[in-house]
């Protein structure tokens, strides 16, 4: 039984919504605020209908906020005396931890619309996928091909502009342009980011939440947190005042596995 992936195409074209929130922030406070407002509305197109309105209004007041601040004198002078380069700390966006790469695959002198498709890539999303699913896929005897891992395409991918990625309304754009006639037409201009992750997040929030919580309030849970600075105390907090987000979701999931290793 052979399965075929789509492994690689995300962490080349912009397909995740943390990659676009890096973006957007970036050309935001220091980049071109047209292609800042052009990254807003696609990823807002990636949400469903309902959740559409507050993101657009989230990122409006954003825009507006950067915008007063990088008129003032003091983020002028601010930036007239910052070094050259891009000397922001490597950070895994799904969990925020603070992850230093080994110095072949250290990064941070790249463009920020470059360096946070090869950390996906190489560092984070991408060796993380293919870890779990060749194990996933052995376990169960089934060979998995990745199309978009040829290096022959990913070379290719990594050599264009990040316009011929995401633009036009869209993220992976040329993939898109160049399935023209092949896939359908509804399948082709679809915006909204359809994941197959599990709920976890409504889980806390609702079913596993007691379960949760008698977990995160173990030694085991504390040490978890701890070797990753992290303070089980925050986590906790904001599970039980239904404070949760992505991050903090994650580093809870993160947290709760380790506690549920044997001994």
């Amino acid at each position: 039984v052979v399965s075929l992936d789509g492994h690689g195409a995300d962490e080349m074209l912009y397909g995740y919504r943390y990659t676009l929130f890096d973006l957007f922030a970036h050309h935001a406070w220091s980049g071109s605020e047209k292609r800042a407002k052009e990254i807003g509305e696609i990823l807002t197109e990636l949400y469903a209908h309902d959740q559409r309105q507050p993101v657009a209004r989230k990122l409006h007041r954003q825009l507006e906020e950067a915008g007063r601040v990088r008129k003032s004198l003091l983020h002028r002078f601010k930036k007239l005396i910052r070094p050259a380069g891009n000397e922001a700390p490597v950070r895994d966006r799904r969990t925020g931890l603070r992850m230093p790469p080994a110095e072949a695959y250290n990064f941070a002198h790249l463009p920020l619309d470059e360096r946070v498709l090869y950390e996906d890539f190489f560092l984070y999303s991408l060796p993380t996928f293919l870890c779990d699913f060749d194990r996933a896929s052995m376990f169960n005897h089934v060979e998995v091909r990745m199309p978009f891992m040829d290096y022959r395409l990913v070379e290719f991918c990594f050599s264009l502009p990040a316009e011929s990625k995401l633009g036009g309304g869209y993220t992976k754009r040329i993939l898109r342009d160049a399935m023209k006639g092949i896939v359908p037409e509804e399948i082709l201009t679809r915006t909204f980011k359809v994941g197959i992750a599990a709920p976890f997040q409504h889980w806390l929030n609702t079913y596993l939440k007691d379960w949760a919580l008698e977990k995160m309030k173990t030694d085991k849970f504390a040490y978890a947190c701890e070797t990753q600075g992290i303070e089980a105390e925050n986590l906790i907090k904001a599970l039980e005042t239904n404070a949760l987000d992505d991050v903090i979701s994650n580093q809870i999931w993160l947290g709760l596995n380790f506690v549920m290793l044997e001994p």
